[in-house]
């Protein structure tokens, strides 16, 4: 009986400390950001990336203090971005690199 009862008392603990998770990694999410700024007040703008995906994107005014303005996310690598205004008049038309995490900020000069 008594074997019986310290092999219960080392059997049990042996269950309770393996059961559960114990610890658990995760990576950073694989895109990069951008954000648009003007030095002046501007509208929404129209963006295009690679020919192919278009979006409505605001613009902050730029300040003496810090910008935090709209992100979108975007996928990692390079970029062909186009701005255009609600014209339709071409603001900015450069190929980004974009890296994990990273914020690109593109500055509309109008």
């Amino acid at each position: 009986m008594k074997r019986f009862i310290y092999t219960i008392l080392l059997i049990v603990p042996m269950f309770l400390v393996g059961c559960g998770v114990t610890s658990q990694s995760t990576g950073l999410a694989d895109q990069g950001y951008l954000e648009f700024v003007s030095s002046s007040r501007h509208g929404a703008v129209t963006v295009k990336l690679d020919d192919k995906t278009t979006f409505q994107a605001k613009v902050k005014k730029r300040t003496k203090q810090s910008v935090k303005g709209n992100r979108y996310a975007i996928a990692t690598g390079t970029h062909k971005v186009k701005v255009f205004d609600k014209d339709g008049d071409l603001l900015y038309n450069r190929v980004v690199l974009i890296a994990t995490q990273e914020t690109k900020t593109i500055f509309i000069q109008k």
